[in-house]
């Protein structure tokens, strides 16, 4: 049986490490399909991920009126 020895902090240097490294590699290829300079790439990610997180806020902060449940039961009474 293997046994993790990392800890939470060498985790989270791997997590961004790769988070780094692909980071870079976006930059570079958006510099390359573009010819925007690394600053004008730069801004172009940063404009997505704000819109990107926008909209996973949103979707995580909705929670519905009526339960599952509920919402059927009201739907079987108007429709019989």
């Amino acid at each position: 049986m293997h046994i993790n020895n990392r800890s939470h902090y060498d985790n989270q240097q791997l997590d961004s490490n790769a988070a780094q490294a692909i980071a870079t590699q976006a930059i570079e290829q958006l510099m390359q399909i573009t010819h925007f300079s690394k600053s004008q790439c730069l801004s172009l990610l940063s404009q997505q991920l704000a819109h990107e997180k926008r909209l996973s806020t949103a979707s995580t902060s909705y929670t519905p009126v009526l339960e599952q449940s509920e919402s059927d039961y009201i739907h079987a009474l108007f429709s019989s």
